[in-house]
Formats: structure tokens, sequence, C-alpha cells
């Protein structure tokens, strides 16, 4: 996978992390194939990045990660443990470790793959949509139980309306609504065991 460039971008490799001193533990939680942290932060299965809007910023978020015991740079002056990235243009300056396209304006970790891109601000707001529509289909599959002549298949939907809407709540980490759907969930599943399950 890749990830998209914003702004200035700090991109970290995931396997760096194992070397860091005081790394707050939510890093090590982050799912395995990808998603976003915050809205300036997102990661692939290989790559951590966080965003900046302009050049101090980076800075710092590139000071915090020497304070936490990465390298800058290389003998030969190449970005060692972390990198700078600007979008449209890449890693500022060289950088064996990272690929870059200017045409998806992404960067992945060399010697992989590039494929599906995650992050940037649009990707969020696709994803929040699709949030979104994945819960209304797995409620209004919940109401049509109700009628149904065959109860079991649109119980069926409703619950896979629904994991569908939690697996991108997680994506997104917001915890907050994994929790309230596997809430919802369960309920739908008690509705359909005490009252369906016969039919």
């Amino acid at each position: 996978m890749s990830i998209r460039l914003q702004f200035f971008t700090v991109v970290v490799p995931r396997s760096a992390f194992a070397r860091c001193r005081d790394l707050p533990e939510w890093f090590h939680q982050l799912l395995p194939g990808g998603g976003f942290f915050w809205d300036t932060d997102w990661f692939d299965g290989h790559l951590w990045c966080q965003t900046a809007m302009d050049g101090p910023a980076a800075e710092d978020i590139l000071q915090s990660w020497e304070d936490r015991g990465l390298q800058r740079h290389s003998a030969e002056c190449a970005w060692e443990d972390f990198c700078l990235a600007a979008s449209g243009r890449g890693p500022l300056g060289a950088c064996p470790w990272l690929e870059f396209s200017a045409d998806s304006n992404s960067v992945w970790l060399a010697g992989t793959a590039p494929g599906s891109i995650i992050g940037g601000h649009l990707h969020r707001l696709e994803t929040e949509r699709e949030l979104t529509q994945a819960e209304s289909a797995g409620e209004a599959a919940y109401g049509l139980m109700y009628d149904a002549h065959r109860p079991k298949d649109a119980y069926e939907d409703a619950c896979a309306a629904l994991d569908q809407a939690q697996s991108l709540a997680r994506f997104l980490n917001r915890l907050d609504e994994v929790e309230r759907l596997a809430a919802r969930l369960e309920h739908i599943r008690s509705v359909y065991n005490s009252q369906f399950r016969a039919w």
C-alpha cells in the first residue's frame, strides 16, 4: 500500500517503532493494514505519517522523532530513520527506502508494491460517507425483519452492513463508534434470536 502526501509529510517506517524510546503504547496497536489516526495522521501496513501545514511545524515533528531516539540522516546525508516529503514533490532529499509517484502524489516502502493509497482529506470524507451509508443500510435491513417473508435474509443483511460499518469506523480510529455499532449489532442479534429464529 501507499500513503498520500499532504502539505509537508513526515514519514516513519513502522519497523522503526521498535527502536524508539518512550513511544506511546497506541503506536503498537495500529491496525495491521492501515487507517487514519487523526485528520492529519494516517498509515499503511509499512509506513506511518504525520502531516504539517508548514516547515516549522514539520520541523517540530522531525525533532520529536529524534527525541525518541531515531536518527535523521545517514553518513551519506540521506534520510535514515524517517523522512520529510512534500505534496507533489516527494522526499525532500535522498531517501533510499522510500518510493514516490508524482501521478498519485503518494509514497510507499521501497521493495513493496504500491497498491491502494491511504490518506488525505478526500479519502477520509469518502470513508465517512461509506460509514454512514453502511450504518443506514444496516438499520434499513433491521426494519425489514418485521415485515419480511424470510426475516433471516434481512437479519443477515443487517449484520453484514453493520459489520462493514464497524470496520470503517476502526479504519477511521473512531473507537466510540465501534463500541456503539457493536452494541447495536448485539441488540439486533438478541431481537432476532428471541423473536424470529424459529421462522
